[in-house]
């Protein structure tokens, strides 16, 4: 159960991180929703990322190229 509460913060801080950030950058230079989208899909992928890693790592890495 703690991982799953890891991985909602896992992919959830930088997808808002990324809406945070992207919306001060569109309000600066008025490019309304450019940046906004942009770091958007960086922070969903980077979340992601690192929640795939998470999960590989606890299921004891059985994942592509490892050997059992």
């Amino acid at each position: 159960m703690a991982l799953v509460g890891q991985l909602g913060f896992t992919i959830g801080v930088p997808v808002f991180l990324g809406i945070a950030l992207g919306r001060f950058i569109d309000q600066k230079l008025e490019t309304s929703p450019l940046f906004l989208v942009i770091l958007l899909l960086l922070g969903l992928a980077a979340g992601l990322t690192t929640a795939y890693r998470q999960i590989n790592t606890t299921m004891g890495g059985q994942g592509k190229g490892r050997k059992p």
